[in-house]
């Protein structure tokens, strides 16, 4: 499993001073998926997905 770690943002609003003036499109591949629904207060938001900054691999195996 790996995470990766970028600056997010409003669809509406500037990117933040640190980020590239284009963000990086990034669009399908291999994802968790959404799960099944819940009841929660929540609304979806768009966001530009800036440059990718970091990011974290486990990998781990069963024991016996």
């Amino acid at each position: 499993m790996t995470a990766t770690f970028a600056a997010a943002w409003p669809r509406d609003e500037k990117p933040p001073t640190y980020e590239r003036k284009t963000p990086t499109v990034r669009r399908g591949g291999d994802a968790t998926g959404r799960g099944a629904s819940l009841e929660a207060n929540y609304k979806v938001v768009e966001r530009f997905i800036g440059a990718v900054r970091s990011s974290v691999s486990v990998r781990y195996t069963k024991g016996e």
